[in-house]
């Protein structure tokens, strides 16, 4: 019982308690001013109370809410905020300089799922570069794993230095597949250690396997560090693009969609290994990461004394006034349906599913621009009508753009993107349904980019649960048409050699005629051509360093062990 109370008010108590005391108070006054306002009670014992209640002249309907009420109410509250309440530690001044973060991105295929716009890793780096922009001056590491864990740079104050690399992280550059979140964790962990100051240790990834779990809890009960779990994807999932429009598939042909791995994410937090929240399409998600440092921070150091609890009872000062405010008019009462009404501007609806059709019409000029409404206006809307609700208004008017940013069903967002033209968008949201219909509409988008082949295994796909479907057999017949017959292959010409030419014997003459090829010697190159030469080797992009260093890694150090 002790322990669910403690999860539920965490640290939250009082700095002054005993001025609690003026709650009593307060009700006290509330009594004295009921007594006060009970006119039946000067006439006791002077009329008969049978006679008394026909002789007292009623004022008509009074309010239920009156100005001892507001006293009351008053009072309880300046009595809580005198008290002080509080449930977290005061940052110190310099908290934020020097509060150290590790950010472990997960590299495995499954993070280039398009269930999240444009893909789970492509939002990974958009929240990784968002929070280097708010830890400027701020110590941050970075590594990132698959099959294989490796460090991409140790600490580093310099957030620019991090984002070269992060903006080249890609899937492919991991030499193992696999997701080991452990030895992710581990390496992580040695980073820390070469710190005196606690930090915090931030997971970036789709789920992290049960089997991690333990390993997760051992870390948090031998360390003063932080682990924070960002997870990026959904529930529904998503495909995997392997590029050139197609899909990753499995054994037996099927489209692979990968799904977040709520199994194993709830399963770090049931054991209170790890913070583990969502991601989100607005910056929450990164100010809630950067509070947390510092949080995690600034409770490590109060543990030795160094700070102290953060007095929050000022919050109170506006509401006690503006109750206050009540008692200079006779009659008082509060207008809830106006408070309501405001908060409700700030509540939006659930979305909505709509009617699937197929499309068999060609698409309509897409718009130049997007126009999106304004932040309130945008609240006004969802408090009226669903996003798809609005997405279906937009698209009967011809807004095909604006409705396929506005649709959340993933049917009627393709839909929109490929009345729009935009078939690339129209792919990827037509993948994510294992239905005939969106195999059908897949057809007619492959074809409508020219890529014919792949069109034509959908329409198959679309025929195979529906035979009898007469358009979508027009459309595979018609696209079929349009193939080119592969061309004939051509024996390679026949080469007559000598067998016994020496390629050795080879040279280039001075002047450098044409001739047969052969080697150069390296003393006919001048010292600035040599160097120009090694200077051109070296311009590589950081993903192909990434690539040749995490594979020299793991064959030096073995597959599942951290390098560097």
């Amino acid at each position: 019982m002790s322990e669910l109370f403690r999860a539920l008010v965490g640290d939250f108590h009082f700095l002054r308690p005993w001025l609690l005391l003026g709650i009593p108070l307060g009700a006290v006054l509330y009594g004295l001013a009921f007594l006060r306002e009970d006119r039946s009670r000067a006439w006791t014992g002077i009329i008969e109370p049978h006679l008394l209640k026909h002789l007292l002249v009623s004022s008509g309907s009074r309010s239920w809410f009156r100005p001892a009420h507001a006293t009351a109410l008053a009072v309880a509250l300046g009595s809580v905020g005198l008290a002080g309440p509080t449930w977290e530690r005061e940052e110190t001044p310099f908290t934020e300089d020097v509060a150290p973060l590790v950010i472990a991105v997960d590299l495995g295929v499954t993070m280039d799922a398009v269930d999240v716009a444009p893909t789970r890793l492509e939002r990974a780096k958009q929240k990784v570069s968002d929070i280097l922009a708010r830890r400027k001056g701020a110590r941050t590491g970075l590594i990132v794993y698959s099959g294989t864990a490796h460090s991409v740079l140790p600490f580093t104050d310099d957030p620019s230095v991090l984002q070269t690399y992060v903006t080249d992280l890609r899937t492919d550059i991991m030499p193992v597949e696999g997701k080991d979140a452990g030895a992710a964790l581990r390496l992580a962990g040695e980073m820390m250690l070469r710190d005196t100051i606690p930090g915090t240790i931030l997971f970036i990834t789709d789920g992290i396997g049960v089997e991690h779990t333990e390993t997760f809890v051992q870390h948090n009960e031998g360390t003063r560090d932080l682990v924070m779990v960002l997870a990026i994807g959904t529930r529904e999932g998503g495909p995997i693009p392997t590029g050139q429009n197609r899909f990753r598939t499995d054994a037996s042909g099927q489209r692979v969609t990968a799904t977040l791995d709520e199994v194993g994410l709830q399963a770090l937090k049931d054991r209170g290994a790890a913070d583990v929240m969502s991601s989100t399409v607005d910056d929450t998600d990164v100010e809630r990461v950067q509070r947390r440092v510092q949080s995690n921070l600034a409770a490590r150091r109060a543990e030795a004394g160094g700070t102290r609890w953060k007095d929050e009872g000022w919050w109170l000062v506006i509401p006690t006034l503006l109750v206050f405010l009540g008692m200079f008019r006779r009659g008082w009462t509060v207008q809830w349906a106006g408070i309501l009404a405001a908060l409700a501007l700030g509540i939006g609806a659930g979305p909505a599913s709509a009617q699937e059709e197929s499309l068999e019409a060609a698409p309509a000029e897409a718009e130049a621009t997007i126009e999106s409404p304004g932040r309130w206006a945008q609240r006004w809307l969802d408090l009226w009508w669903t996003r798809d609700q609005q997405g279906m208004r937009l698209l009967e008017e011809g807004r095909y753009l604006e409705a396929a940013e506005r649709f959340e069903e993933p049917h009627w967002k393709a839909t929109a993107y490929y009345r729009a033209g935009d078939f690339e968008n129209a792919i990827l949201w037509f993948a994510r349904e294992d239905t005939p219909d969106s195999a059908f509409n897949l057809g007619n988008a492959y074809a409508l980019t020219g890529d014919y082949e792949t069109a034509l295994a959908s329409f198959d796909a679309a025929l195979a649960a529906r035979s009898d479907w007469a358009q979508a057999q027009a459309n595979r017949e018609l696209v079929a048409s349009v193939i080119p017959p592969p061309p004939e292959e051509e024996a390679p010409p026949e080469r007559n050699e000598d067998p016994s030419f020496d390629p050795d014997a080879v040279e280039f003459d001075e002047e450098g005629e044409e001739g047969s090829p052969g080697e150069v010697p390296m003393d006919f190159l001048s010292e600035e051509q040599i160097e120009a030469m090694w200077l051109r080797g070296l311009q590589t992009s950081p993903a192909d360093y990434l690539r040749n260093r995490f594979l020299l890694e793991r064959q030096q150090t073995g597959v599942g062990e951290g390098g560097r």
